[in-house]
């Protein structure tokens, strides 16, 4: 029968960070997966990722310090993909590159998150290609795909920046979002439920003192199998609020770009953003709300006549109901 598999990621840990340093990591997160039929149709690998608004740099806890745990961002904690029934092969993995938030501007780290999603699966179908389908498993394989999409995301942040951006990083007064680590997990479903964690180790040197600072992180993860439940009654309602709050979230996070934007701006080009602000907020931000209170309101009336209850997971595969 059809299997459903649930990755979640369920907590940031900290183990070490400088004492007197300024920690805000964030993920971005890739589901991927393998079976009969992404063979047979030749794409070897599917995936699927959260979009810009929840994938893209959702600070999961700013200021935590080293012996500290913090809870995902809840759009990242469950990802899942169903398994059709009758197929010989089943296996999911889970990439995660985590970073710690500087200054890169919001643009660029949102380019640099779509070479992310777009260049990883690509990196581990050639890997898998030479290394008889199988996906990477150790570190130093982990790090030969790393290090395949690595040049790719750099080149499309800072693809994203502008002149002057690249001139303030060029003479150091723009620090850019650094990263942690890469890491992976893959598992076969006929192996069952499992906990994993995913290490995260960086050494850097700081300037001028030249003193090197080791920071670590671990994730803590498991892949949890279902049977699938029967279709939501309510699964268009429910879409209907998915849709309505990422518009939501996407207005509120162009506003806080812009606001960034507006701190570090020219004199010249402060009153463009500042008009741009107001014309989303007076414009754009209310009907966006009304529209998420109007999907919610249609949601309720649905489970009241269905007597249904909501779950409140987030999953990456619309077609699965948690």
């Amino acid at each position: 029968m059809p299997v459903d598999a649930f990755i979640h990621l369920d907590r940031l840990r900290c183990i070490r960070f400088p004492s007197n340093g300024h920690s805000e990591p964030y993920a971005w997160i890739l589901l991927l997966w393998v079976d009969d039929t992404t063979i047979m149709s030749g794409e070897l690998v599917g995936s699927t990722a959260l979009g810009n608004v929840q994938g893209a740099r959702a600070v999961i806890k700013a200021g935590i310090k080293a012996g500290e745990e913090a809870a995902m961002p809840t759009a990242q904690r469950t990802f899942a993909r169903r398994f059709a029934d009758n197929l010989e092969r089943r296996e999911i993995a889970v990439v995660v590159a985590l970073f710690e938030e500087a200054e890169t501007p919001g643009d660029a780290v949102r380019a640099g998150y779509n070479a992310f999603r777009l260049e990883v699966p690509d990196a581990v179908v050639a890997f898998a290609l030479t290394h008889g389908l199988q996906p990477p498993a150790t570190d130093e394989e982990v790090e030969e795909v790393a290090a395949a999409v690595r040049p790719k995301i750099v080149s499309a942040g800072r693809g994203a920046l502008s002149a002057f951006e690249k001139f303030q990083v060029a003479i150091g007064t723009l620090n850019l979002d650094a990263e942690i680590g890469f890491e992976t997990w893959s598992g076969d479903i006929k192996d069952g439920n499992k906990a994993f964690t995913l290490h995260f180790e960086k050494t850097f040197v700081l300037p001028f003192v030249n003193t090197p600072v080791t920071i670590i992180y671990e994730i803590d993860g498991r892949l949890e199998l279902r049977d699938p439940p029967g279709p939501d009654p309510c699964q268009a309602q429910v879409d209907r609020v998915t849709r309505a709050r990422d518009a939501l979230n996407g207005l509120l996070t162009q506003i806080k770009d812009l606001q960034a934007e507006l701190k570090q701006a020219d004199p010249q080009l402060k009153p463009a953003l500042i008009a741009e602000i107001r014309r989303i907020r007076d414009e754009e931000l209310t009907p966006a709300a009304a529209a998420v209170e109007a999907a919610q309101h249609a949601l309720t009336l649905c489970r009241a006549d269905q007597s249904v209850l909501a779950g409140g997971v987030v999953v990456a595969d619309p077609n699965l109901v948690p």
